[in-house]
């Protein structure tokens, strides 16, 4: 199917003149915890919390009230991934406690990803809608706990990943709150048999960023697998607009849905295939007006 839009003439020439939307992949935090074993405060830019230690490249933090703080790029639009592969390592702790990781901006709190106050335990989302996902955050191994950032569109949704999924499927939780952020906490109070352990934390703007091993085996934009951003990835996310579900379709970023992020990523990657062409001058008239279509409309949603 492909998408047909009615579109002012204003909208047009806007759509034509874009040049400073990007979609390319970036990377602005990539914590491993690979240091000597100890305390990290004061380790690798994180400050707070002196309970919180370091062992084998997992940060744990003991449960009791304090934060630890890592400052990074402020992120306030578009889409922004923030990732952890964590777990509660003491099952069914108090009510009453609360840990997880905690997005911060300027030193006040935006999100809580993790066990909240008052809430079973589960991993949950600090916000309105559907924040609790009803998966047990203390199932004694490690889990991949991916939250979508869409600031332009004020929503934030989770996922929980095995380690050998292939796609992020159906999210567990989704909430509405407008959120800008800077800091990453890690963080527990209010009991001390909680304990949440930090095998990494990442945010980025593509699952290629956040999840390497996972999503990182292929080229950025590319629908079919020949590693290559063509025409022919453009006309998969074409035909399959807010209809397709997967890679072959046009989910280039992975995320179940076919949508404006998408378009804005083959439209960046396109350049670095085609001899610096732009997608724009590889498709013919009228056929390009549906580029400009779909770069209006992807415009339009992120002002909006």
């Amino acid at each position: 199917m492909q998408l047909t839009t009615k579109m002012s003439l204003s909208a047009l020439v806007l759509a034509v003149g874009m040049t400073s939307v990007s979609a390319n992949a970036e990377s602005f935090l990539n914590e491993e915890f690979d240091y000597p074993d100890g305390m990290l405060d004061g380790v690798g830019g994180w400050t707070g919390n002196t309970g919180v230690t370091v062992a084998g490249g997992v940060a744990s933090h003991p449960g009791q009230d304090g934060d630890i703080t890592l400052g990074f790029a402020a992120q306030t639009g578009g889409v922004v991934y923030v990732a952890t592969r964590s777990q509660q390592a003491n099952d069914e702790p108090n009510l009453s406690s609360f840990g997880g990781l905690g997005l911060y901006n300027n030193g006040g709190e935006q999100l809580l990803i993790g066990k909240l106050w008052g809430v079973a335990d589960e991993w949950a989302l600090t916000g309105d809608g559907e924040p609790n996902s009803g998966v047990d955050a203390s199932q004694g191994v490690f889990q991949n706990v991916v939250t979508k950032v869409d600031f332009d569109n004020s929503e934030i949704t989770m996922w929980i990943l095995a380690d050998d999924a292939e796609i992020l499927g159906t999210p567990v939780a989704r909430i509405d709150k407008s959120i800008a952020f800077n800091e990453v906490r890690l963080r527990g109070g209010n009991g001390g048999e909680l304990n949440f352990q930090f095998d990494w934390v990442r945010v980025g703007t593509s699952l290629v960023d956040i999840l390497p091993d996972i999503f990182g085996g292929g080229t950025l934009g590319d629908t079919n697998g020949d590693n290559l951003v063509l025409i022919d990835d453009y006309e998969a996310l074409r035909d399959n607009f807010e209809s397709g579900t997967e890679l072959s379709q046009g989910d280039v970023d992975l995320d179940g849905d076919v949508d404006q992020d998408d378009f804005w990523i083959i439209k960046s990657e396109f350049p670095k295939y085609n001899g610096g062409a732009s997608l724009a001058s590889a498709i013919p008239e009228p056929a390009s007006l549906t580029l400009i279509g779909l770069g209006s409309i992807a415009m339009l949603r992120r002002k909006k």
